[in-house]
């Protein structure tokens, strides 16, 4: 399949969309630090209903580029797109079941993990692409190592009971994902 020019710049709008909704969501309903971005949007209604809002509108716009521009541009393996597919379903559904207490954040964090771990593949397939400049293959490397270091933090050292910085991490994660993305886009 053929790169469709016209969808490449879907990811930046994506992930413009994302960041200036997400500090919206951040600084005009404030909950902290120690709250994730899901946090935030769980304390009120009229969040919940802007935080669905906000990744309806960007996800679909990331999958259309992933799909139909970044893994035919780098001639990336179905699994890329399957796993990032993956990824964006799970968090899809994660915006539906708020923080909320109970049931509810049980399952928000199980599927809210699982959407993140699935993306550490993903880099994986980017290292391994030959398809991809070595510069860019490093990037994606630092990044790969950066994620496992924050999976590995809040894992097995972060103190659960007494949440610190949680938006931070959680913004340094995502972050670490789109660099490499990014890089290899508008270096392409």
């Amino acid at each position: 399949m053929e790169a469709l020019p016209a969808t490449k710049p879907l990811g930046l709008l994506s992930i413009v969309i994302l960041i200036l909704g997400l500090s919206f969501l951040v600084i005009h309903w404030p909950q902290g630090r120690h709250a994730t971005f899901s946090g935030h949007a769980a304390a009120q209604r009229v969040t919940i209903w802007y935080y669905i809002a906000l990744f309806g509108t960007s996800l679909p716009l990331l999958f259309i580029f992933f799909r139909w521009w970044f893994v035919p541009a780098f001639h990336l393996t179905y699994w890329f797109w399957l796993l990032t597919l993956g990824s964006e379903l799970l968090q899809h559904t994660v915006t539906i079941i708020p923080e909320a207490g109970g049931w509810k954040t049980k399952w928000h964090r199980w599927l809210t993990a699982g959407s993140a771990l699935f993306l550490l593949p993903v880099l994986g397939i980017l290292i391994a692409s030959n398809s991809l400049a070595l510069s860019i293959r490093c990037v994606a490397t630092f990044s790969l190592i950066g994620m496992l270091f924050i999976v590995a933090y809040q894992t097995f050292v972060a103190d659960k009971a007494k949440p610190k910085n949680l938006l931070l991490w959680q913004t340094a994660y995502y972050g670490l994902f789109f660099i490499p993305i990014m890089i290899a886009t508008y270096t392409h």
